[in-house]
């Protein structure tokens, strides 16, 4: 009951307003402690911030020049490369870079380099070290595909020239093992090439035997201009299938078969058979390919191309045919061996050539500033946590003083249950 005989009410404002008075006064009284307290704590976080091993960063930009795949390969796509590698899923070429980057292999030659782990491990125990070592690496290296596809590369080490070295000895090497692969693909295609052309070689030499031999028994035999025509239709075809075919096999040695790019390249192949047996099957097929018969002579029209109303090969008569027939065979060989004659040479100068696959934007440079230990930040923490922790302390041992009257008791009781760390139950009054 208050003077006037009005209950006094528990929530009013003089009892907080008296309670943080008590507080100042409390924190006045241990003053000394509270600044002796938090100097230590600075002290210690400074002690903190200069015992921490510091932590430099380097950084570099790179830029694929354009896309790595068709600059090594003569044109393929940056999914072949990526096969290669054994990374499915990059289809850009940043995105390629990237995973290169990220390789175990570049990891360890870069490390090689620096001397950190043995170029030939004897033992398993050092091959054990190797692996920590390519992982604790790869802790400290980011890469980043920015939104203009560029490669930001970032190395963090204990000593700046260390990490600037690092950040451009990845750049290097990932040149090195594009280029390197790029020329190993070249040179095997190259070795799968000139297979396919001695056997080209030697099939031509074979049909041109026959030409020769059939000549010689049968003296010349001429074809009409209706029959030439169709001759000279189905060589393109056939040359053009061959063509198909020798892709097909070089991809396959690349690509798994179910791949969108063989798919592409059997299903052209499939169309230009269907045209093939149109021209050379019975001679009452129908299909895309119109039949109709002129004067009695079975035709067949041609809808894909310009070359009108061609003979159909079982109604040329039979010298004629077989004659046809072996000069179609060499024909077809000859344009063959003159297709793969061309990739030989391509293939050649792709083994050949050492082109830069990687454009540096900036070079890692020195950092002049290290990103780890923030002492600044370490020092006002300390200052923060010092001051609080004094505070409480403070606090905590006044309210355990035998000193205290009832009164003070009461009044640090309700301090300590409006802190967070006081009370079982903070919320209560």
């Amino acid at each position: 009951m208050n003077e006037t005989g009005m209950p006094t009410d528990a929530t009013s404002p003089t009892r907080p307003r008296s309670s943080l008075i008590h507080l100042a006064e409390i924190l006045f009284r241990w003053r000394k402690f509270i600044l002796i307290f938090t100097a230590c704590t600075i002290l210690f976080a400074i002690v903190i911030s200069f015992a921490v091993s510091p932590v430099y960063q380097a950084e570099t930009v790179i830029y694929p020049q354009a896309d790595p795949a068709t600059m090594l390969m003569g044109g393929e796509s940056s999914s072949q490369l990526q096969s290669l590698l054994g990374f499915p899923g990059a289809g850009t070429g940043s995105e390629l870079l990237q995973a290169v980057l990220n390789s175990r292999n570049l990891t360890k030659s870069v490390l090689e380099v620096l001397g950190k782990i043995p170029r030939d491990p004897d033992n398993a125990l050092e091959r054990r070290e190797v692996e920590e070592a390519i992982d604790e690496q790869l802790q400290r290296i980011d890469i980043n595909v920015l939104q203009t596809g560029a490669v930001r590369i970032r190395f963090s080490a204990p000593d700046a020239g260390t990490a600037a070295r690092t950040a451009n000895l990845y750049v290097s090497h990932a040149d090195s093992l594009l280029r390197l692969i790029g020329r190993s693909h070249a040179g095997s295609i190259r070795q799968f090439l000139e297979q396919r052309m001695d056997e080209t070689q030697e099939e031509l030499h074979a049909a041109q035997d026959r030409l020769l031999e059939f000549q010689t028994k049968n003296n010349a035999v001429n074809l009409d201009a209706q029959t030439e025509a169709t001759m000279r239709v189905l060589s393109e075809l056939q040359t053009e299938t061959l063509k198909l075919e020798a892709e097909i096999d070089m991809k396959r040695r690349f690509y798994a078969d179910d791949a969108m790019e063989i798919r592409a390249l059997e299903a052209h192949r499939n169309a230009l058979r269907e045209r093939i047996t149109k021209l050379t099957g019975p001679a009452d097929s129908k299909d895309s390919m119109e039949s109709s018969e002129v004067g009695g002579t079975p035709m067949v029209i041609d809808p894909a191309g310009s070359t009108g109303i061609l003979l159909n090969t079982q109604s040329i008569p039979g010298l004629s045919a077989r004659f046809a027939r072996l000069l179609l065979d060499a024909e077809v060989q000859k344009e063959v061996l003159v297709f793969l004659n061309g990739k030989v040479e391509q293939a050649k100068l792709d083994e050949a050539r050492s082109v830069p696959t990687i454009q540096v934007i900036d070079r890692a440079m020195p950092p002049s500033w290290k990103i780890k230990p923030r002492r600044k930040l370490i020092v006002f923490a300390g200052v923060v946590l010092g001051f609080l922790g004094a505070c409480i302390l403070a606090v905590l041992l006044q309210s355990s003083s035998d000193s205290l009257s009832q009164e003070d008791r009461s009044v640090l009781s309700s301090i300590r249950r409006q802190l967070p760390f006081g009370g079982k139950n903070p919320t209560r009054s």
